[in-house]
C-alpha cells in the first residue's frame, strides 16, 4: 500500500489491512492493490447487498479494479472474511 498523508492513520491502517487481505485471497501482485484501488473496490462493493457478497462477487469487483498479468502465490493466514474488513472501513468513514 502507498501511504496517504491526508488520511487519518486508523483509516489508512484498515484500508491497508483490507488491501492485504485482497492480495492474499485473490493472489494479487506484491504491490497491489493500491489505496486508490482498495477505495474503488470498497465503493463498488458497498452498492452490493451484504447478503449476496459472495467470493465470486468480490472477485469480479477486485479484478475490475486491479489489472495485472501473472499468478502470485502467498502462504499464511486466511483473510477470507473480506466483508468484516470492509465493514470496519465503513464504520471509520461513517
Amino acid at each position: 500500500m502507498f501511504y496517504n498523508p491526508d488520511m487519518p492513520n486508523n483509516i489508512q491502517e484498515k484500508i491497508d489491512n483490507l488491501g492485504h487481505g485482497l492480495k492474499l485471497k485473490f493472489k494479487l501482485p506484491p504491490d497491489r492493490p493500491t489505496t486508490a484501488e482498495v477505495l474503488a473496490i470498497v465503493k463498488e462493493i458497498n452498492n452490493v447487498p451484504k447478503s449476496i457478497r459472495t467470493d465470486a462477487v468480490w472477485r469480479e469487483i477486485v479484478f475490475k479494479h486491479v489489472k495485472f498479468s501473472g499468478l502470485y502465490v502467498y502462504e499464511g493466514l486466511d483473510h477470507s472474511d473480506l466483508n468484516s474488513l470492509q465493514d470496519q472501513i465503513l464504520l471509520l468513514l461513517g
